[in-house]
């Protein structure tokens, strides 16, 4: 599991890797912090994973959109529940979202925050989570 302790900017209409600065606790170092900020399935870890995400964003408007996505192996591989602000100025949308994942050896995983705000806005510092936990017996 891993979070963000400061704020990172995010520019509007733009999918942005969230680069999540602190691991709480990683059994098997899957979790890369410093350089590409992916978990990152270990050899012989492959199996079904559970992940789960939250962000906040700071000063999201009037029908503005906020949305957290989950990236595999560099794709869109899962969308958050997305966050419509509507009537209101300055609102903090958080997003959290569990899902299943079926991994391979070497998969991985990234998590990535997109708004519509028309500025650069910035995540919420300690409002990032990220975390991916092996199911076992499925």
């Amino acid at each position: 599991a891993a979070h963000r302790t400061t704020s990172q900017a995010i520019a509007t209409d733009t999918a942005t890797k969230v680069q999540c600065d602190v691991v709480l606790w990683d059994t098997d170092s899957a979790y890369d912090n410093s350089t590409n900020f992916r978990f990152t399935v270990p050899v012989g870890g492959a199996g079904k994973y559970s992940v789960t995400w939250m962000a906040s964003m700071l000063y999201i408007d009037n029908g503005e959109v906020t949305w957290a996505l989950i990236y595999k192996n560099g794709s869109t591989a899962g969308i958050g529940p997305y966050a419509f602000y509507s009537p209101g100025t300055n609102q903090g949308p958080s997003i959290t979202s569990t899902w299943i994942f079926d991994l391979a050896d070497s998969d991985y995983l990234e998590l990535y925050i997109f708004h519509n705000e028309g500025s650069t806005e910035n995540l919420l510092d300690d409002q990032v989570f990220f975390s991916a936990y092996k199911l076992i017996g499925v």
